[in-house]
């Protein structure tokens, strides 16, 4: 663990150094990256494939961190390891994407790549000593209330108006006694 954390300070350390020489030349504003994405991890060779969630909870201009989960949902273990977790360190120039992953298992994994336009999601490439392949995300949607469909509306107003009335109705008759 003491390697992965040695290997993500190098790699954090090399993104200051960018990014210092990215703002001279008047880089674009960075990406919005902050809150939670699903995200998706393939290893084509060995035939493994992840997905679970990474949440980003700083951003602070171009630098961000947080943590990631992934649970292996195609493949065998081993040679595919089951979980891979750990905080997640990286920075993001326009929409141009890096960040590294210490997990535990397979040490530092550097994942690089491109934020979408919009900054829902974003995809690459991703490296860890002799594994690499493609990793995607899709920002989580916020967990407010649960939207209604039509019919689920038309029964609220239904229900709403009958009891309107029946309020109604009970003032009229107190009224009128």
């Amino acid at each position: 663990m003491a390697q992965g954390r040695r290997a993500l300070d190098l790699l954090v350390a090399l993104l200051l150094v960018g990014s210092a020489s990215s703002r001279a030349l008047g880089a674009l504003p960075p990406a919005n990256v902050l809150g939670s994405f699903s995200l998706e991890v393939v290893e084509p060779n060995l035939g493994c494939r992840w997905v679970g969630q990474v949440v980003v909870v700083q951003q602070q201009g171009s630098d961000f961190n947080g943590t990631a989960s992934i649970n292996l949902v195609e493949g065998n273990s081993p040679p595919c390891l089951e979980t891979l977790t750990g905080p997640i360190e990286g920075q993001v120039n326009g929409n141009d994407i890096i960040f590294g992953a210490a997990f535990g298992g397979i040490g530092m994994a550097t994942f690089e790549g491109e934020v979408s336009a919009d900054d829902q999601s974003a995809s690459g490439t991703w490296s860890s000593g002799g594994l690499n392949g493609t990793w995607d995300a899709i920002r989580l949607a916020n967990r407010g209330a649960p939207a209604l469909g039509p019919w689920a509306l038309a029964g609220l107003a239904v229900t709403l108006a009958s009891l309107g009335v029946g309020v109604l109705r009970r003032r009229g008759t107190k009224s009128a006694a």
